[in-house]
This record gives C-alpha cells, sequence and structure tokens, in this order.
C-alpha cells in the first residue's frame, strides 16, 4: 500500500461476509487513473467480513467494535490517505465510473466541499431524480445553499452513500454523527450542507441493493428516521447560526412532523430518552400556534403510525 493516494473510498461494513467481496470486486474495477485504496472499517462484524481481504495490495482493513455506521465513517475519514474521501456502503454496487465521475467533479469545482451522483435502485418503474432534467450525460448542476433542502426536507441530497467530500470536511461532517444510529446519511450531509455549495453529476455510479433483513430502516423505523432528521436539522440549523428565514423552514418541519413522531413512539410504548428529548424539542421549536392542527392531524392518522 503506498503512503499517499488521490482518493479514499470508506466503506463501513457489519456482517457482509456472503455480499462484500462483490462489493469490493466493483469498487476494483474503476476507470479513473488517480491512485486510490479501498478502506473496509469492520464495525464489530462477528461473521469475520473482512478477514479475506486484508492482504489485498490497494485495501486496507481497520477493526474496531460496534459502534453504528455513522461513527464507522469517521473512522475511515480520520484514516483515510487520500485528500478526497469517497463514501460507499458495504452492499451496494460501484458503476466502474463512480470513484473518475466523483472525484473529476469536485476537482472542477474545488469551492465546493460534496460531489454526488446517481444511485439506481432495482425496482420497476425506477426513474432518475429530478434535478437530471434537462442534463447532458455527466453534466453537473451547483446546488450553491444546499442547507436549504435540509432544513426543509427528511431525505438527503445524495442517494444512499453516493459521495464524494475533501477529507476534512468528511471528518468534519461525520465527528458528531455517533448518535444517529438511524437517518446517519442525512446528518453527514446536513452537516456538509452549511460548509459550502454540493455538485451533482448526471451520471448512474451506484446500484442500490435493498437488505430486508437488514436494512436500517427496517431495524429502527420511519418513526425514529423520521425522528433522527429532525433532530438532525435543529442541531445544524443551530450551528450554523443562519437567518430567521432559514430557522422558519426549520421550524415548519418540526410543527408539521414533531407531533407525528410523538404520537407514534407513545403509542408503540417507545419511550426512552429520544421520546422526551421530541418532544421538547417540538414544543421549544415549532409554531405554538399551529401544533393544535397539526396534533389533530396526527390523531387522524394515527392507524398508520
Amino acid at each position: 500500500m503506498p503512503n499517499k493516494v488521490a482518493i479514499t473510498v470508506v466503506v463501513p461494513v457489519y456482517n457482509r461476509r456472503e455480499r462484500l467481496h462483490l462489493v469490493v470486486s466493483s469498487l476494483q474495477q474503476q476507470d479513473t487513473a488517480e491512485s486510490y485504496e479501498i478502506l473496509l472499517v469492520d464495525d464489530g462484524s462477528t461473521d469475520g467480513s473482512c478477514d479475506a481481504f486484508s492482504n489485498h495490495s490497494n485495501i486496507r482493513v481497520i477493526y474496531q467494535e460496534n459502534m453504528g455506521a455513522a461513527i464507522s465513517r469517521n473512522t475511515g475519514a480520520k484514516n483515510a490517505l487520500g485528500d478526497i474521501v469517497i463514501f460507499h456502503d458495504s452492499d451496494d454496487l460501484a458503476m466502474p465510473n463512480k470513484v473518475r465521475v466523483l472525484y473529476d467533479a469536485l476537482c472542477a469545482n474545488p469551492s465546493s466541499v460534496a460531489a454526488f451522483a446517481i444511485t439506481k435502485e432495482e425496482r420497476s418503474g425506477w426513474i432518475p431524480p429530478d434535478w437530471t432534467i434537462g442534463l447532458g450525460e455527466e453534466e453537473t448542476v451547483l446546488i450553491d445553499k444546499p442547507y436549504l433542502h435540509f432544513f426543509k426536507e427528511l431525505y438527503p441530497i445524495a442517494s444512499a452513500m453516493n459521495i464524494a467530500m475533501k477529507k476534512e470536511i468528511a471528518v468534519a461532517s461525520t465527528e458528531d454523527s455517533g448518535f444517529y444510529k438511524a437517518a446517519n446519511d442525512f446528518h453527514l450531509q446536513a452537516n456538509a450542507s452549511i460548509l459550502g455549495s454540493f455538485v451533482g453529476v448526471n451520471a448512474i455510479t451506484t446500484h442500490y441493493y435493498v437488505d430486508s433483513k437488514n436494512s436500517i430502516t427496517r431495524s429502527f423505523g420511519p418513526l425514529r428516521q423520521l425522528m433522527f432528521c429532525i433532530f438532525s436539522s435543529v442541531e445544524v440549523l443551530e450551528k450554523s447560526q443562519k437567518a430567521t428565514s432559514e430557522s422558519m423552514l426549520v421550524r415548519n418541519k418540526v410543527t408539521i412532523h414533531g407531533p407525528t413522531v410523538i404520537l407514534g413512539l407513545f403509542l408503540k410504548c417507545k419511550i426512552d430518552k429520544n421520546f422526551f428529548k421530541m418532544v421538547s424539542t417540538t414544543l421549544r421549536y415549532s409554531y405554538l400556534q399551529k401544533l393544535p392542527r397539526t396534533c389533530y392531524w396526527a390523531l387522524s392518522k394515527w392507524k398508520e403510525l
């Protein structure tokens, strides 16, 4: 392994022995001329997921106790040899153009802190995201104020983990993500969004693999996913100290979705420290005069929670 490479591909791994060889193989077959390494962060796997890769020339393995994907990404970013970090999930397959497309986009847009591309979902009726409309193959779009998206929406800009960042941005964006066991991709990107612009590339660079047994959504449920997105938006708003106009977006989000999360968790008997934090966040950041209406809406939908 060389002492210095241009790019580090960080892959958090937990019990992926059966599929990881396919993922790693896809990452090794990249069409870039730049030097890169694959850094597998084994997050306390019990099936020996990464043991077969310890002697590969362009692969490093770091072992840690099980602490979750968010902390694994931070471990990978801190230990990256490359100045550019590309995040990839341990079950998704990389297209041969992934490393080249994301690296080139960041280099061509030095003021941007992150580059992202398209993750194709293997389902019928899938269509490319709206931001690609009107763009030619591998053309780019600049998102000047990406934080506005995270203050308003409940999903990240980049689908799954199909994003590249400068190393210092990758470290900073994952530094405080240990709390977010779910929606950690949202939080990572939200943290980066207040540091500069994003650039999107109209190219499919990743194929998304749906693991119905081990998915985060299945493990934590959509209510907790929604809760962590709300927490993240509030946290990033406080960190950014944005103006009143931007804070209104976060307050609207909390007002609309806070009661749904609280009622849903209560009905499912998920009364823990996160539940009480959700109550406190809703009371502090919502528009109190609008809460009765959104509470009524949540109650009318309680059977769907």
